[in-house]
């Protein structure tokens, strides 16, 4: 960290004007943590404690930085990193600007409270999240055009898959919480029904393409 005095003697230097020298810096700082969050996104499910390490370092390199620690809440494991999952979620809620950084941190906190048995506190930290009734996605798949297009809307199925096959699940678990089991079969026989159409639609894709791996995971527990 040069001293304040000197920034516009590098940038001197450089030949270039001292708002285009810190811009560098921080275009180069963000490159530097894509690559350190994809490094780690490798072994995250292979290796967590591998993925948590390279996380750590990049923490050496950037200390706080929003993007490596919403990263590490992802390689951390429950029960036994619960209290750091809990701490890193809480910091990111108060301090970040990114959005997207601070919602899935209240979703990780809300299901790390609900996986620790800590009922009481779910309801009230998803409160702190927008109820949203179309998405970025969507919009983009509806009114661009082209690859564009096509890109959002392969993006959206995605999530729209997988949160719907995840609903039918939440209807399953209450009917069988109910005693009814002709209601929980009714919803598994649907949820293998869903999955069912995009295997038969392009059974390559489902058995290979990431954007099919969580459905196909799941529905073959069923």
């Amino acid at each position: 960290m040069p001293d304040i005095t000197l920034i516009p003697a590098i940038a001197f230097l450089f030949g270039v004007s001292t708002d285009e020298l810190f811009e560098y810096n921080r275009l180069e700082n963000e490159e530097r943590v894509f690559e350190i969050c994809s490094d780690a996104a490798q072994y995250r499910r292979t290796d967590p404690e591998r993925s948590a390490a390279i996380l750590r370092n990049g923490l050496k390199q950037f200390p706080g930085n929003d993007i490596i620690l919403n990263n590490l809440l992802y390689a951390l494991h429950l029960p036994e990193h619960g209290s750091e999952i809990i701490a890193i979620c809480k910091s990111l809620i108060a301090s970040t600007h990114d959005d997207e950084v601070k919602y899935d941190a209240i979703r990780i906190l809300a299901d790390t409270y609900s996986r620790l048995g800590k009922q009481d506190l779910v309801e009230p930290t998803l409160e702190q999240l927008p109820e949203v009734y179309f998405t970025k996605l969507e919009q983009m798949a509806l009114l661009l055009e082209g690859e564009k297009a096509a890109k959002a809307a392969q993006a959206h199925m995605g999530l729209c898959m997988d949160q719907l096959f995840d609903m039918l699940m939440v209807l399953r678990g209450y009917a069988d919480e109910q005693g009814d089991g002709a209601e929980a079969e009714k919803y598994r026989r649907i949820a293998l029904d869903f999955a069912d159409v995009f295997r038969r639609n392009d059974p390559r894709a489902f058995a290979e393409d990431p954007t099919y791996r969580w459905l196909r995971e799941e529905s073959a527990k069923l």
